[in-house]
């Protein structure tokens, strides 16, 4: 069941607890190459603290703390080692989102490219999981109809 913080006592409280899990429910046909893109995440699996904008595609940091983050993706259709998907997280602190962490590189076609990252947020910030690829038209972002849980974001506070 899910808990609404009200304050940042009560989300100390639950430290080390999951607060945002979403992945990308449809696979994106002819994703974007050629640039880092926003991964349009859109199956929320769990928002404790209502902290994910589904329209906008990011989390925001409901209190000052330290956020230990897990993030992935994987694209169809790379079809030789000179191709690659990189995973980048971004974060907003008012001005726009800019590069925070970077995952590992995927070279071959579904290939899974992870990262995780331990980082100080404040409250407000912003996250996002941008995704480049450089495979060309045609290749498709992979969503859970393909592969469960291959492009996702998952959100933990783990200090203050």
């Amino acid at each position: 069941s899910a808990t609404a913080y009200t304050d940042t006592l009560a989300q100390t409280a639950s430290l080390g607890v999951p607060l945002t899990t979403v992945t990308l429910g449809t696979t994106v046909s002819g994703f974007t190459s050629g640039a880092y893109t926003i991964a349009p995440l859109n199956n929320v699996v769990k928002d404790v603290t209502s902290a994910w904008d589904g329209s906008g595609y990011y989390f925001t940091a409901p209190a000052d703390g330290m956020f230990h983050v897990t993030f992935s993706a994987a694209v169809q259709g790379l079809t030789t080692l000179t191709h690659a998907a990189i995973i980048r997280l971004y974060k907003d602190t008012g001005s726009g989102f800019n590069f925070v962490a970077s995952g590992t590189t995927a070279r071959e076609s579904g290939a899974v490219a992870v990262g995780n990252v331990t980082l100080a947020l404040n409250s407000g910030d912003k996250l996002a999981l941008y995704v480049f690829h450089n495979g060309g038209s045609g290749k498709n972002l992979l969503g859970d109809n393909i592969a469960p849980n291959y492009t996702m974001i998952s959100i933990r506070m783990v200090g203050v």
